[in-house]
């Protein structure tokens, strides 16, 4: 299955804060890579890539090889990182999913994880699962891999 993860407010505190993990990045990748990682992220990621392919779609610009070289420093492998480029230049050739936030099923993403109610809309249109964690859920983690399940 290919599970794929948003980024802003899902595993990256960026309109709000929730509990990120207590290890951070020391030098030098500290001063390359700033963000933090949600807690339970790197754990919950790392399991679910033993029998799945991970991705990140996130809809804002960040450079995917950054995206995938901050992760690895987490000791999370990514499969693909979507970011709204490449979601731009998907749905310009698939016009069916223009209206779409994250156009999910036009990558092959079986279930997508984002703290949007209106991206789980979204993906049931297009018939992908999702799970909405919320920024405030403690128990997302358990929510995530319950729908795995």
């Amino acid at each position: 299955m290919r599970i794929a993860f948003d980024l802003d407010d899902t595993l990256i505190p960026t309109t709000g804060s929730f509990a990120v993990g207590e290890r951070r990045l020391g030098p030098p990748a500290g001063l390359w890579f700033r963000e933090a990682l949600r807690t339970g992220a790197p754990t919950l990621m790392q399991t679910l890539a033993k029998d799945h392919e991970i991705w990140i779609y996130t809809t804002s610009l960040r450079n995917p090889w950054l995206v995938k070289a901050w992760l690895r420093l987490w000791g999370v492998r990514i499969g693909e990182v979507v970011n709204q480029d490449d979601h731009r230049e998907a749905v310009a050739t698939n016009q069916r999913y223009s209206r779409f936030s994250k156009a999910s099923r036009l990558f092959g993403i079986d279930l997508m994880i984002d703290d949007l109610p209106g991206v789980g809309i979204e993906c049931e249109r297009q018939g992908c699962r999702s799970v909405i964690v919320t920024p405030d859920d403690p128990e997302w983690v358990e929510k995530v891999l319950a729908s795995v399940q």
